[in-house]
């Protein structure tokens, strides 16, 4: 019964955590209620990310290796940047880069310009452009953006040790 019981709970602590990252996903708002453009912009750029890793290896079947493979490498790093939410320690760590949405512009500005050399990427090239154009926008604009606590880090949250759930035998 406690076996049982300990897979529930530990079901439910990672159903918590995926409402928790939909939630972060899909918050267009602010604490005012105002509508905010970088989360709309956020998954607009994972999708531009994976049309370019298409075009990239669209682009290496046409024997251009350079430019298919920084238009397949690009995109993972920009993907790897927007998911940082999920990591927050990482968040933490380049909080520098996260502070403002002015940084991601220029970052994202300079990784779309190796695929603007191929007719195959350049679709893609234009539209991680445009997303970095919105997030020029969004630093312009004035939005913030919403970072992870320091505190969360230094969670004193007591874990039970590998192998073993919330709930022993020796409760009974």
């Amino acid at each position: 019964f406690f076996w049982l019981l300990a897979h529930i709970m530990d079901t439910l602590r990672g159903l918590n955590y995926v409402r928790k990252a939909k939630n972060s996903l899909f918050n267009f708002t602010d604490e005012a209620g105002k509508l905010q453009i970088a989360p709309i912009v956020r998954i607009y750029m994972y999708c531009v990310c994976g049309l370019l890793i298409l075009l990239g290896l669209f682009a290496l079947i046409e024997q251009h290796w350079f430019v298919g493979i920084a238009s397949i490498v690009c995109p993972f790093i920009i993907i790897l940047l927007e998911l940082a939410w999920l990591v927050p320690s990482v968040e933490i760590a380049m909080r520098f880069f996260y502070e403002n949405y002015l940084w991601r512009a220029i970052v994202y500005l300079i990784l779309a310009i190796p695929s603007f050399f191929t007719f195959e990427t350049i679709l893609g090239a234009v539209l991680v452009v445009i997303g970095a154009v919105a997030y020029g926008l969004c630093f312009v604009k004035g939005e913030e953006p919403q970072l992870a606590d320091d505190t969360q880090s230094n969670n004193t949250e007591t874990l039970p040790p590998p192998g073993s759930s919330w709930f022993s035998d020796s409760e009974n």
